[in-house]
């Protein structure tokens, strides 16, 4: 054993010892009531080596361009799971956030619309039981994105899955099914997590959510016009290799794009330039009728860079919201 390679195991055997020392101290925490919600733990080594993690990140992404593939109308409800299961931070006891404590929630009305995709991101991570649900739900947005032509997002990994359900529950809906919610009840959402312009914040979720259902709706109208063979080809691979660990994907998965349309300030525009407000669903008539929501409503209407920009900024802060490190940060995309 040489110089460096015995350095090398050291390292990792301090690093085990850390990791372990900070598990004991976390459960001494729980047992002895210290912490009374479960955040967003990390655990940057939860996948192994960099050959591991590329393998999981692919196939994960690889089941989730799938998915939309087969299925282009989750697209926005895959980005609503991602914001209803991170807004469910609590800044006073640091509990909460984008830690897969959704699958436990979908009994909450707000989360009604969520269940058949929360459903399919645990069939979606079927294949890489490794990966947790907390990881591919955050990872699932990023996709998205990617598939409309959106920003790219750098997500962080390493999530460990929340045990139960969340003590918040005041999340609204964001999705068009929801005739409950208002711009009122968003930017409550948004403040409440800490963020410091929720009806910023609420007007870039919303109108994301918006461009996403026309997208994936468009996109559905286009594959059942097409023949069996073309819907066929919309299959984008298998994985193989699992002993190897090598990943082998059809050529064209990384070209994967929703034909729909591409995501931007559309719906947003549409919404300002709408002479019927009336026949406006009521939560979007809201972002128009509140004097704050409004001012965000025009800016965004008129400059897309900077609405896909500052909504990449959103989703990556969401994703963060409660953040604890058991050891430095990994960041992948």
């Amino acid at each position: 054993m040489d110089e460096v390679e015995g350095w090398e195991m050291a390292r990792w055997s301090r690093r085990r010892v850390l990791n372990r020392v900070g598990a004991v101290i976390l459960a001494q925490a729980v047992v002895g009531g210290l912490k009374e919600a479960e955040g967003v733990s990390f655990d940057t080594d939860r996948y192994g080596d960099k050959e591991m993690k590329v393998s999981l990140i692919n196939r994960t992404k690889q089941n989730i361009r799938n998915l939309l593939a087969e299925k282009p109308q989750l697209a926005a409800p895959l980005i609503a799971a991602a914001f209803s299961d991170g807004l469910t931070y609590d800044p006073a006891t640091g509990g909460g956030g984008l830690n897969g404590s959704i699958r436990f929630e979908l009994d909450r009305p707000s989360n009604t619309e969520l269940k058949q995709v929360v459903d399919e991101i645990v069939k979606a991570r079927a294949t890489t039981k490794d990966v947790s649900v907390a990881d591919v739900i955050a990872f699932a947005g990023a996709v998205v994105l990617e598939v409309t032509s959106g920003p790219r997002v750098v997500v962080q990994l390493g999530r460990e899955d929340a045990s139960s359900a969340d003590t918040r529950t005041d999340v609204p809906s964001f999705l068009d099914g929801s005739l409950e919610s208002s711009a009122d009840d968003w930017v409550a959402a948004f403040a409440r997590c800490g963020f410091s312009n929720g009806a910023q914040e609420a007007v870039l979720l919303r109108g994301a959510i918006g461009i996403l259902e026309n997208i994936g709706n468009r996109q559905a109208e286009i594959l059942g016009e097409e023949d069996t063979e073309e819907d066929e080809d919309l299959s984008y691979g298998d994985v193989r290799g699992k002993e190897t660990r090598a990943v082998l994907v059809n050529s064209r998965v990384s070209s994967l794009t929703i034909k729909g349309g591409k995501f931007s300030n559309e719906y947003l525009s549409s919404l300002l330039a709408s002479k019927d407000r009336e026949n406006l669903l009521p939560g979007d008539r809201s972002l128009l009728e509140n004097e704050a929501t409004a001012e965000w409503v025009k800016k965004y209407a008129g400059n897309n860079r900077a609405f896909v920009q500052d909504f990449a900024e959103l989703f990556g802060k969401l994703s963060r919201l409660g953040s604890q490190y058991t050891v430095n940060k990994l960041l992948m995309d």
